[in-house]
C-alpha cells in the first residue's frame, strides 16, 4: 500500500488543480514525488514482509 501515496498525491494535486502547468515545475514535482517514494515507501514496504522462510526438512533434496 505504500507505493501508491505518491500516485494518490498527484491524482489530489491534479484534482485540486494545483499542479503546476510548466512542464519543468511538473516534471520536478513528480520527480520529487518518486524520490520520495524510493526512499521511503519501498524501504517501508519491504519491511512489513519477514525476510526469513522456513522450509521442512522433508522438502529437501534427499542428500542434504
Amino acid at each position: 500500500m505504500t507505493i501508491f501515496v505518491p500516485p494518490v498525491i498527484l491524482m489530489g494535486m491534479e484534482k485540486a488543480r494545483v499542479m503546476p502547468k510548466n512542464k519543468v515545475l511538473k516534471f520536478s514535482t513528480e520527480l520529487s514525488l518518486l524520490a520520495l517514494e524510493l526512499y521511503f515507501a519501498v524501504p517501508l514496504g519491504l519491511a512489513l514482509y519477514s525476510r526469513q522462510g522456513k522450509i521442512a526438512a522433508a522438502d529437501l533434496e534427499p542428500e542434504f
